[in-house]
């Protein structure tokens, strides 16, 4: 079962775990216990004819719960909570996410989904290559998280696509509602998550997320507006990123070369304010 799993007392309960999983192991196995690269415990050579009865234990102490490579089976890194490297909290954006999706029988009819978070770009919950990866970032002291779809950690890797701006945290379990209600709306029969990713693309899942924002923004007047802009609905462009789509704006207007000496301008003004 997972290492980062949440109990229905909260993360409390979790501090008997590891004395009953170690009494477990002196029980039912050589005195052996591994941990996975998915978060997980794994007891080995466990005798047949105690399978059923070392389940039964495992599901009085809540760790019996079969949800092994489906949604809710997470990589999580400590986040800010206990790393000094973070950018933002990764464990909170974890347990909403677990709370959100608590139904078997609705994760089984998701299918096979790999979901990373991570709360910087050091990158140790392995955002980048899961299935669907969260990224926390910081934006003017402020925690937000980027989200990205399509990575692939199996054989035919692949690093996952960045959907859009970032979400402040409590967005988070919306925003992936929307993006697997998308995928089971255009999923073909038996068709996993990757698998529809990959055919209809990233635009479908981009349209529903960002479908409630409201772009219609009056654009500021003076360096000091800028500074102190924000978007509706709690979401905020960076002014890295406003850089960015003006730059691509400028590209489609006036070609790569216009875009260049577009891009130098807004660079040195993003610099300047």
């Amino acid at each position: 079962n997972e290492l980062s799993a949440t109990a229905e007392g909260g993360w409390g309960c979790t501090e008997v775990w590891p004395w009953l999983i170690a009494d477990l192991a002196d029980q039912y196995t050589f005195g052996e216990l591994r941990t996975t690269h998915e978060q997980n415990i794994a007891l080995t050579d466990v005798r047949q004819k105690d399978l059923f009865e070392l389940w039964q234990v495992l599901d009085r102490g809540n760790l019996a719960r079969a949800h092994i490579g489906f949604l809710t089976d997470m990589i999580c890194c400590p986040g800010g909570d206990f790393c000094s490297l973070a950018n933002a909290k990764s464990i909170p954006v974890y347990e909403a996410i677990a709370r959100r999706f608590d139904d078997l029988d609705a994760l089984y009819h998701l299918g096979k989904l790999d979901l990373n978070i991570s709360g910087c770009m050091n990158a140790c919950g392995h955002h980048h290559v899961g299935n669907i990866g969260i990224l926390g970032v910081d934006k003017k002291g402020a925690e937000y998280y980027q989200i990205s779809l399509g990575g692939n950690s199996d054989h035919d890797a692949s690093i996952g696509d960045i959907l859009g701006p970032s979400f402040p945290a409590e967005d988070i379990p919306d925003v992936l509602e929307e993006i697997l209600n998308t995928y089971l709306d255009l999923r073909l029969e038996y068709e996993s998550f990757l698998e529809t990713y990959k055919r209809v693309s990233i635009q479908p899942f981009k349209e529903r997320a960002y479908a409630d924002i409201n772009w219609d923004v009056a654009w500021p007047n003076s360096a000091e507006e800028v500074k102190n802009c924000e978007l509706p609905n709690h979401h905020y462009f960076g002014r890295l990123e406003l850089c960015w789509c003006l730059t691509k704006v400028a590209e489609f207007a006036c070609g790569i070369r216009g875009a260049w000496v577009f891009s130098a301008v807004v660079f040195t003004w993003n610099e300047m304010v």
